[in-house]
């Protein structure tokens, strides 16, 4: 599985890189 920064997953997802942050903190995602 490849690795991603956080800028690079929320400019594929369309979704914005605070929230990505929020989202690994809070389930340990990514």
């Amino acid at each position: 599985m490849a690795y991603y920064s956080i800028g690079e997953v929320a400019e594929r997802c369309g979704i914005n890189p605070v929230t990505l942050r929020a989202w690994q903190r809070r389930y340990g995602l990514l």
